[in-house]
Parts: C-alpha cells; sequence; structure tokens
C-alpha cells in the first residue's frame, strides 16, 4: 500500500512551513502519503504525538526534535515497533536512521563577526545585545553559542543576554525595548537566534536606538528587509532541500536501500551583497527537487 510518512510540527514558522511543503512536495512525487501531527513548541506535546503515531502504526516518522534527551524513550518506542526515524540537528537521538545535521554555531559565529565588521566600518564601536533561543533546544543552543563566540572574537562588547522564552514576536519585542531604554545608542548591533526576533528588533529602533540586526532562518519578510537595508544579514536554513531529502531518504530506507547516517545541512549566509539573486522558498517549492 502507500506508504505513509508522519511529519512532526513543532510551530507554524515560516522556515518549519517551507520544510514540510518540500517533504510533501517530494513524498507526493515518490507516492508516499504524509501526515502532519504536533503542532506546539513544546517537548512534552511532542512526546505524546509520537506515541500516537506509534500507535497508528505509521511507516515513518520525520521529526526535528525539541529536546532530544527527553524524547528518547518516544523514540525507542518507536524503533521497537520499526518505524525508521528521520531528525534535525538531532545527534543525540541515536540510533536514528539519518540526521539532517545543521551548522548553527558556524553560521552564527559568521554572523556575528560580519556584523562585527559592519558596525566598524561605521566609525562606532561594537556593543552588542544578543536574543537568544531556549537552551533545551539543540539547534537554538548552538546558535546562542556561536553568536556570543563570534562577537567576542570579533572584539564586541556584549551589553547584554536575553532568552526568548516563548520563541516569539512579542517576547523579543520586550526585550529589546528594554534595551532600547537601558542602553540606547550604546548599543549597536542585536543579534537575533531567528527571523521573527529579528524583525521585533525592528520594530523597536527609534530615536537614535538604530543597532544593526541580524536573525537567522531566511524567512521572506526579512529577506525583504535586507533588501531595503533595514536589517544586515540572517543565515537563511535550506528549508525546501532539507524537506525534499528527508521525504527521498524515507523513500530509500522504505524501499529497501541506504541512506548517509549524517546528511550536512548548511546555511546560507544572506546580505545585501547577495539577496539580489536569492530564490526564496515559493520559487523552490514550485516543484519537488531531484535529490541524489
Amino acid at each position: 500500500g502507500q506508504s505513509q510518512l508522519a511529519v512532526m510540527q513543532a510551530a507554524v514558522a515560516p522556515f518549519e512551513a517551507a520544510m514540510r511543503s518540500g517533504i510533501k512536495k517530494q513524498a507526493e512525487a515518490l507516492g508516499m502519503k504524509v501526515i502532519v501531527a504536533g503542532g506546539q513548541f513544546d517537548p512534552n506535546v511532542q512526546i505524546t504525538a509520537v506515541d500516537s503515531l506509534v500507535q497508528r502504526k505509521v511507516d515513518a516518522i520525520l521529526i526535528w526534535p525539541l529536546d532530544e534527551k527527553g524524547i528518547q524513550p518516544a523514540f525507542d518506542r518507536a524503533r521497537e515497533a520499526g518505524i525508521p526515524l528521520f531528525v534535525i540537528d538531532s545527534p543525540g537521538a541515536k540510533p536514528f536512521t539519518a540526521n539532517f545535521q545543521t551548522d548553527d554555531y558556524a553560521a552564527g559565529v559568521k554572523l556575528a563577526k560580519s556584523t562585527a565588521a559592519k558596525i566598524k566600518a561605521s566609525g562606532q564601536s561594537c556593543a552588542v545585545g544578543i536574543i537568544q533561543g531556549v537552551s533545551f533546544v539543540p539547534i537554538l543552543r548552538a546558535r546562542n553559542a556561536g553568536l556570543e563566540a563570534g562577537a567576542k572574537a570579533a572584539g564586541c562588547k556584549v551589553l547584554d543576554a536575553q532568552v526568548n522564552t516563548k520563541d516569539n514576536v512579542d517576547t523579543a519585542r520586550a526585550i529589546v525595548s528594554t534595551w532600547r531604554t537601558k542602553y540606547g545608542s550604546q548599543m549597536t548591533g542585536i543579534l537575533a537566534i531567528n527571523d521573527p526576533s529579528a524583525l521585533a528588533a525592528l520594530s523597536a529602533v527609534s530615536g537614535s536606538f538604530k543597532p544593526l540586526i541580524t536573525g537567522y532562518n531566511g524567512d521572506a519578510t526579512n529577506v525583504d528587509q535586507i533588501r531595503k537595508g533595514s536589517i544586515h544579514a540572517s543565515a537563511a536554513l535550506l528549508s525546501p532541500e532539507i524537506g525534499n531529502g528527508m521525504a527521498y531518504a524515507a523513500y530509500q530506507v522504505l524501499t529497501g536501500k541506504k541512506v548517509p547516517n549524517t546528511i550536512a545541512a548548511p546555511y546560507f549566509q544572506l546580505t545585501a551583497a547577495n539577496v539580489a539573486s536569492y530564490q526564496g522558498y515559493a520559487q523552490r517549492l514550485k516543484n519537488p527537487m531531484k535529490v541524489a
């Protein structure tokens, strides 16, 4: 019969939606059915959803674990049921069938250094605030560390680092509004762990408070702001490519073939220098991609 791929949804962020669309495009082209489960930024909800998918006897589970350690017992139950697991950025979730490993730390270092160089080129001192992600999520923990390490390596002063606990625009805006009052023009850069947080920072810019802002993910709204020069840069996650790759990998395994245990998923650094030629999610999701 038709293979059923279960895709775990952690939230409804644009980069995740693009990833799911990539999975669906490739899966349908290969004759597979996609089931989407979950939908909350909550590790416990993910565990419950995985258990429900095991009960439904799906053929494969594609998931970006929020907490790779906490979800381990649920993963064990999936493996006992013979369901292969395809994960993102979760080397500690072994034994998985395949892990699509992002390079968040390296991308963060590069973003911070690029920001520092532009700030210094304008004749200002580099003093930054870092909007961090919750540390129990591996990808966000790596972004936090990369941004801080890059800033310090570039000679920037880290004025403050605050966690966007709810991973949303409102929490980020509250953080930046506090910084605006406390630091004013002294804060010359804001390094954000995702594009919604970067947009929140942009919305708080006023008067002499005009920090250079960077984000992560490559969401369409932020790409537009990079084109306008309002945001300096974003590390664009190759969401459509990862989605297509995950569906293709699942198909290979379900048809008796092997796939690499780890697949590198690098970021594409978006700045004013290359944004004009950048194709967004919608353009790259028109058709299923050729995967090898």
